[in-house]
Formats: C-alpha cells, structure tokens, sequence
C-alpha cells in the first residue's frame, strides 16, 4: 500500500503517513482444491500505531487504496484492501506492456475498528509526576 517508487506530486506527503503495524492470522489454510467459500471464519487481525491515528488511516484508506488518481490511475482501487466498484479494474506494472484485470470484487471485508489512545513518553513521565 505504499507506494515507494511513483513520481507523482500526491506522493509528496509519503514520509507524513508513516505507521508501524502488524498483524496475525486466524482460522484455517485453505486448501489448494478449495475454489468457494467453505464457511470457515478466516482473517487477520491488525494494528497500527501512528503519530496522527484519525489523520494517517484516513489518508492511507482515502487515498492509496481507494483513489487511483495517486497513482495517475482514475477510479482503480488497491485490488485486496480496497472497496471495489461494480466494475473493478486493476492495473498491474509490466514490461513491455502492463496488464489490466477487470471485474475485481471487494475481498478485504472490514468487521470492526477503534482508535485508542496512547500516551508518549513525556505524557507518561508526567502522570507518573502526579
């Protein structure tokens, strides 16, 4: 999701949006014969921690997985984490020529979230001083 390599001007803000994240999987692996939904809950649990959580996520979700235009693309989505129109398309890098897959769905389904806060070092230098 971050993209490193553009030349466009939107990426300017790059080193503002900066995160440290993680995550871990749940559920089973699926099975190399398995091609439709089996019912079993899968996933990822995921955490990311930022100077700025509201305004880096928001940015991160706006702009580099929902808005092509950031990467000079129109109305393209990022194909895992992005919320797919109707007609989802994707472009993808190539040489000579790129490829373009159409018809993507949504396959990231987002099930819950919060924002907490964390207190920096200082902050808690000072509670700790109470």
């Amino acid at each position: 999701m971050n993209p490193r390599d553009s030349k466009t001007f939107v990426l300017e803000d790059e080193r503002l949006h900066r995160i440290i994240r993680r995550s871990v999987t749940f559920g089973d692996i699926v099975p190399s014969d398995v091609t439709k939904d089996d019912g079993k809950e899968r996933g990822q649990y995921f955490m990311g921690i930022s100077a700025n959580a509201m305004g880096t996520l928001e940015f991160l979700l706006k702009q580099w997985a929902n808005d092509g235009n950031s990467q000079n693309l129109g109305t393209e989505k990022d194909p895992l984490i992005g919320v797919q129109d109707k007609d989802g398309l994707f472009t993808m890098p190539a040489d000579p020529l790129v490829k373009r897959y159409r018809g993507l769905s949504t396959f990231n389904i987002v099930k819950g979230g919060e924002y907490c806060f964390i207190p920096s070092l200082s902050a808690l230098q000072w509670i700790s001083d109470l």
